[in-house]
């Protein structure tokens, strides 16, 4: 069987269950192929002839290789075939020559092979994991590293109560010494014989618990508490329920007036694959709004230190909130936990609240290869019936508000609409936004903040 592959239809692709084995090979590089086990394990192979016999040679497994590095080495190797070069012949050799290396002396060459497919966010956390924590063994032969010794390390995280930190120390190191393996630095990958830690969820003492309206209200009016651009990075958490980290990276450029959506870029996704979703009039104010505080950098949610990056870190504003609003277990992600529980509980259909969320979906064949659509109009319909329902209880708290602070005055006077009249732009390059004609008024856009 010889196909186009690509990273996605490896990953997807079933295990054998009725043979050890089996291979597909690549229709782009001739040799080349993927072969995967009853196991699960997947691993690149290239085939080669030598002296009139014909030899297989493992390049290394996927995912820790995708697609473009697998092709590449193959091209590679054909080259030094070319030349004559017995490639399983070399790599006993380098076996034997690797045999004694440092940790320190592996991790370049460990990024070079893998970071080439991984998304930016992803990058820099197994740069700090591999520069950073795993300091203590970088000037020690990695043969001689053993299980124990990384099981009493990932302890000393542990014992701390960073469980998860261990976790992700742990998954960081196996890819690593399964890179080591092939490479002949080590004979067997350590870390398998270690066992991940058991991670308490946000939500365990309460797996049904999400923030009311009230207790999102409360954050809402709370986030002008905080300074700019943060005020709106927390509106925003609010009303599209994205996840954090691909908010905090937004650019001027991910969004469109022309089009009315945002497009979240792929290398900012958890999967890999632009997100698009439907923006708001109400939404667009308030980004042209922010516009005149950021309009210069590329982010929207610029570093206070307006260095043109954004912000890294959100922790110091979400425990701020904690104690503004009272509420104990707030976090960030309870936010996007809370929209997706509101829109089913007004009878949003799963796919709908799954598109908005972009979370993975099990799809057929049909949708899965053939179908590209963004879902533009479900996740539309999705995301109106739920501002629909916020601004409605937002309004209902805050006309009580009004009443209980002056409860001999008509609320619907205190309740008069917010206009934004400043004509400005998304982007100094791109499409402008004229807001000078008067917007309509409605009365969930009264609120005073």
């Amino acid at each position: 069987m010889r196909l186009k592959l690509t990273n996605e239809f490896i990953e997807s692709h079933p295990s054998p269950t009725d043979k050890k084995s089996i291979t597909i090979k690549d229709s782009e590089i001739t040799n080349l192929g993927i072969r995967i086990f009853e196991s699960g394990t997947k691993s690149w192979i290239y085939r080669y002839s030598i002296n009139g016999y014909a030899k297989r040679y493992t390049i290394g497994r996927f995912p820790t290789i995708g697609i473009k590095e697998a092709r590449q080495e193959a091209h590679n190797l054909k080259k030094d075939v070319a030349k004559g070069i017995d490639l399983n012949v070399r790599k006993q050799r380098n076996k034997r020559k690797n045999a004694g290396t440092k940790l320190i002396d592996v991790i370049p060459k460990f990024k070079n092979i893998h970071f080439g497919h991984l998304r930016k966010a992803t990058k820099d956390s197994y740069r700090q994991i591999l520069d950073n924590h795993l300091k203590p063994f970088h000037k020690r032969r990695i043969d001689d590293i053993t299980s124990e010794d990384i099981t009493n390390f990932l302890d000393s995280y542990a014992n701390k109560g960073k469980n998860y930190m261990a976790n992700n120390i742990r998954r960081v190191s196996h890819i690593l010494f399964n890179y080591a393996k092939d490479r002949g630095y080590v004979t067997e990958n350590i870390i398998s014989d270690t066992s991940p830690y058991k991670v308490k969820s946000k939500d365990d003492d309460n797996d049904d618990r999400y923030l009311s309206f009230k207790e999102l209200y409360k954050v809402w009016k709370a986030s002008n508490d905080l300074k700019n651009p943060l005020s709106l990075y927390y509106k925003i958490l609010i009303l599209l329920g994205s996840r954090t980290t691909e908010t905090m990276h937004l650019k001027w450029d991910d969004l469109s007036s022309d089009d009315m959506q945002i497009t979240i870029p792929a290398e900012s996704t958890k999967n890999g694959k632009p997100h698009v979703l439907p923006m708001s009039e109400r939404i667009k104010n308030m980004f042209v709004e922010q516009h005149q505080f950021t309009g210069n950098s590329n982010y929207i949610f610029e570093s206070s230190r307006g260095n043109n990056k954004p912000f890294s870190s959100t922790h110091y504003y979400q425990s701020k909130l904690k104690n503004i609003t009272g509420i104990d277990d707030f976090n960030n992600h309870l936010i996007r936990h809370s929209m997706a529980s509101h829109m089913a509980d007004i009878e949003v259909d799963p796919f709908s609240i799954s598109y908005v969320l972009n979370h993975k979906i099990k799809q057929d064949v049909t949708e899965k290869w053939y179908v590209k659509s963004q879902y533009i109009p479900s996740k539309k319909r999705a995301l109106n019936a739920y501002h629909d329902e916020l601004f409605k209880q937002f309004s209902k708290f805050r006309k009580q508000e009004l009443k209980d602070e002056n409860p001999l005055t008509d609320i619907d006077d205190k309740l008069g609409g917010i206009s934004i009249n400043k004509a400005t732009k998304f982007t100094d390059k791109k499409e402008s936004v004229n807001l000078s004609q008067q917007q309509k008024k409605t009365d969930d856009e009264s609120l005073p903040f």
